[in-house]
């Protein structure tokens, strides 16, 4: 099940935006491109962590909200680093670069994008094409490593997945699916898959684990009935389940097996783990009664339990803390700032519209948070906030 989040009718009108600007040539690689020629793109240069956002811009005046020229004008992928713009590219079907927030990150400093044309998949490195191989793919993780790109996707129509490196497949599957993480562990990439395996009288799931290129199988108890999610932490690999017999869902750690603190008539409807520090959380959005929440649980104790409509938007850890911003599913109510913790107030009249647009830098928690009106977004920090010059929306914030 996809992910339950707060939908803004903004954001899908930012989904929309193409690139049609009077005299500009319409080739997908070209002088478009804007880079500030003061800022080394190489993050790897220093040792300093950066904080890089990315946002979409469109002309001053222009209501991204409503859309009214129906996502005919011109839009611009732009780049922070440090509050200072670094990069601009353009949007559009004839560029290859997508609104979507899922289908951009920045990796070491330098923007990489994902693009589905009708029959092929378009890989970008700030705003040039480096690779592009058949298939419609939804990009669920990508990695940069000694100079080679390793993506891991699944059609977006069907089932199965492919782990590429530079676009060439290394490990695919025409059934099944990927979790949708592909995880850093030092210098070794790792990710997980189910597959379905056929018997005389019935189709169990397998579930594998693929580390450093091996793929092993993951030891799943013959009483589980759903896994959830699997994930690389404390030198293995651990699984969130639904067992026979046990009313809550349980992580399992190697030998140890612990239930979530659950509380009566709650269901879970979606959820993941997450590694943090010496700590293994989970994140799932719950349901009870006519209502449904997030929630957050640390080694399976439960961390806490949002009111009803309040849904994570973006998470990130800190040590063996959690920290996210969540949206509000209720008219006129505020979301939250949760810092390992403690809650804080969403400044009124924003909301987190991107993808995970939260992370942790020298202590300090940065939150992305768009205007639901006409005025610019702003980066909260600590309780502070900066506003970022674009008229449009925070896509993505990450430390590298």
């Amino acid at each position: 099940m996809k992910r339950i989040i707060y939908i803004i009718a903004a954001l899908t009108a930012a989904a929309g935006c193409s690139l049609s600007e009077t005299g500009q040539s319409q080739r997908p690689d070209r002088e478009d491109i804007w880079k500030n020629p003061a800022f080394n793109a190489d993050s790897s240069s220093t040792d300093r962590k950066r904080c890089y956002i990315t946002g979409l811009d469109y002309p001053d005046g222009y209501d991204w909200r409503a859309d009214s020229e129906n996502g005919t004008v011109k839009c611009s992928l732009v780049v922070f680093t440090d509050g200072r713009p670094v990069m601009k590219v353009p949007v559009g079907h004839e560029y290859h670069v997508s609104p979507d927030p899922d289908m951009h990150r920045v990796i070491k400093g330098h923007l990489y994008t994902d693009y589905s044309t009708e029959d092929e998949t378009v890989i970008k490195k700030d705003g040039q094409e480096i690779f592009r191989y058949q298939g419609r793919e939804m990009i669920l993780g990508m990695a940069v490593s000694d100079g080679d790109i390793y993506t891991l996707g699944q059609p977006r129509h069907g089932d199965g997945f492919a782990y590429r490196r530079n676009g060439e497949i290394l490990i695919g599957s025409s059934s099944g699916h990927a979790f949708p993480r592909l995880q850093q562990d030092g210098d070794t990439l790792c990710f997980a898959f189910s597959k379905p395996i056929e018997s005389v009288s019935d189709t169990v799931e397998r579930y594998y684990h693929v580390r450093n290129g091996k793929t092993s199988q993951v030891a799943v108890r013959e009483d589980v009935k759903k896994v959830w999610d699997v994930i690389w932490h404390d030198r293995r690999a651990c699984y969130l389940a639904t067992m026979t017999g046990v009313s809550s869902p349980v992580v399992v750690n190697g030998e140890s097996m612990k239930a979530l603190e659950f509380s009566q008539g709650i269901d879970m409807l979606t959820s993941r783990l997450l590694s943090a520090g010496k700590s293994l959380g989970t994140e799932a959005v719950c349901s009870y009664g006519y209502s449904y929440s997030s929630c957050l649980w640390m080694d399976a104790v439960r961390h806490r339990q949002f009111s009803g409509g309040m849904i994570v938007n973006g998470l990130c850890t800190s040590g063996d803390g959690i920290c996210c911003v969540l949206n509000s599913g209720m008219a006129g109510r505020s979301g939250i700032i949760f810092r390992c913790g403690e809650n804080f107030d969403m400044p009124d009249g924003y909301a987190a519209m991107g993808n995970s647009p939260v992370a942790m830098m020298d202590g300090i928690l940065h939150v992305g948070l768009s205007s639901l009106n006409k005025g610019r977004p702003v980066i909260w920090k600590d309780g502070k906030t900066e506003e970022i010059d674009i008229n449009g929306m925070i896509c993505t914030l990450s430390v590298d």
